[in-house]
């Protein structure tokens, strides 16, 4: 049973009689109280000056959590602070949401919904950005189907009125949906913690130079699916769907190449947002002349998983007959021994294993050298996609699809941003969530990381690796393929 009554006054006092309790019992009960309100159907026209009522302590609740959880040092106990103060924020949004649809709101105030909606989604985006983890598809999913309900009303570029100074300064929908684009978009690769700030004000002074297209145009290297999916690069297969909403981002990146406009980024950070959001367009135009490198290509998680593994059993067997042949000639004569051209197998030696659902691709170079470019004939290349690349001395290049770009003659030309380190595969355990195997880097280095495939994990959950326990440190970068993790193995 709720504790007040449907009214400002009974909610007013219920918030002064919680306003004595800790951070914790504060987000505690208002967290307990929008779970009672989900749940409340005959009394869903009443609820807007309720939510209207708890907006401004939810959003202090969790600011407060936020500057709490810097005074706790037990990762677990930090963690779950600032899931209570994300939830708050999700929580809230989604009750907005649900009452939308109310045919006892009068428009104003179903657009008033709408935007409340948006900034306090915006708020749990910029935590996001704060603490590295993963955006919520649920809040864009919903995001989808208001602004579907705001343009099919025409609302969507009208001003809408509020007195809550703790949301951005945004007038009208629009604007506060292209400010939440914009950072997604932004926030798909890892950004310093001691730069969010940076970030934030960034995306907030130049959100109005983001242009939203219904068609692809030269500009447009990003998407939004406004049936629900996450913003995210664009990629061969999605360039004409017609829910797809386009992010012409060329003013934004024209801003950022000026070195005469000030931001308050690192002249890292600057480059690295300016490349991300230029689709890349210089590294692919650095390519080094010189005669191309044929190589074996291998993409897709499941592909790089299984081709992994199968390389793994075949590098034991290997290793297990170069044992074997090293003892067995211990106990030869000397003159019986193999001389120098018969020499045990080594892995330098060892024919490569090539995965079956490989393909042969040419390599250049570029003058960046973290990238590369690769010419193939297959247009069956998704950006953002994992790969490997391996040649007949058993070396592997692993990296990311940066840009797919499809030239005449049937050639598709792809940008390959380099992992660096060690990979290895583990198939998946019985008491993990995961239901796929894992790919590490530097499995056996005090700097392990994980790629995963794409789902909604959160920073501190489990992953079970050979009966080991790892924890999800912080989100190095994500698309609709993969999550890649820093990841820390627990103390056995």
């Amino acid at each position: 049973m709720l504790p007040f009554e449907f009214t400002e006054n009974s909610v007013s006092i219920w918030l002064k009689s919680i306003s004595q309790l800790n951070t914790m019992e504060k987000g505690n009960k208002l967290n307990q109280i929008l779970n009672q309100l989900r749940d409340v159907h005959e009394e869903k026209q009443r609820l807007l000056p309720v939510l209207l009522k708890l907006t401004t302590p939810v959003i202090h609740c969790s600011t407060s959590l936020c500057c709490k959880q810097l005074e706790i040092s037990d990762r677990e106990k930090n963690q779950k602070i600032i899931k209570l103060s994300k939830l708050l924020l999700r929580n809230t949004a989604l009750l907005f949401h649900a009452i939308t649809f109310n045919k006892s709101l009068a428009p104003d105030q179903k657009q008033q919904c709408i935007f409340f909606f948006l900034q306090l989604t915006g708020i749990h985006l910029r935590l996001n950005c704060q603490y590295q983890e993963m955006p919520n598809e649920t809040l864009w999913k919903k995001t989808a189907e208001l602004y579907a309900f705001a343009k099919d009303n025409q609302i969507t570029n009208k001003k809408t009125p509020h007195n809550i100074p703790e949301f951005t300064p945004l007038p009208t929908i629009e604007d506060t949906l292209k400010r939440n684009l914009l950072l997604s978009i932004i926030i798909m690769r890892s950004i310093d913690s001691n730069e969010t700030a940076a970030i934030l004000k960034f995306v907030d002074a130049l959100f109005n130079k983001l242009a939203l297209l219904e068609g692809l145009n030269k500009d447009s290297y990003f998407f939004w699916n406004s049936r629900g999916a996450l913003p995210n690069s664009i990629t061969s297969s999605q360039e004409t769907s017609r829910f797809n909403i386009y992010l012409d981002t060329q003013q934004i990146f024209s801003f950022l190449q000026n070195k005469t406009n000030p931001t308050k980024l690192s002249s890292t950070l600057r480059n690295q947002i300016a490349m991300h959001l230029s689709g890349y367009k210089t590294l692919i135009d650095s390519q080094v002349p010189s005669p191309p490198i044929v190589l074996n290509l291998t993409s897709g998680y499941k592909n790089i998983s299984d081709f992994l593994i199968q390389r793994e059993k075949i590098n034991r067997i290997y290793r297990a007959s170069e044992t074997l042949e090293k003892d067995h000639n211990l106990t030869l004569p000397i003159e019986s021994k193999p001389n120098s051209a018969s020499q045990p197998l080594n892995s330098a030696k060892q024919p490569a294993y090539k995965a079956p659902e490989s393909i042969q691709v040419k390599y250049y170079q570029t003058q960046h050298e973290k990238f590369l470019i690769l010419e193939l004939n297959s247009s069956e290349i998704l950006n953002g996609n994992l790969i490997t690349l391996t040649n007949n001395k058993n070396t592997m290049i692993p990296g990311v699809i940066r840009r797919v770009i499809h030239k005449p003659q049937q050639t598709t030309q792809i940008l390959i941003e380099k992992i660096y380190g060690q990979l290895s595969c583990h198939p998946v355990e019985s008491k993990s969530e995961n239901k796929k195997p894992i790919i590490l880097i530097n499995e056996h280095t005090d700097r392990p990381e994980a790629l995963l495939p794409f789902h909604y994990y959160s920073n501190q959950s489990s992953i079970w690796i050979n009966n080991r326990q790892a924890k999800l440190e912080k989100l190095i970068e994500f698309s609709n393929h993969f999550a890649h993790y820093k990841i820390n193995f627990t103390q056995e």
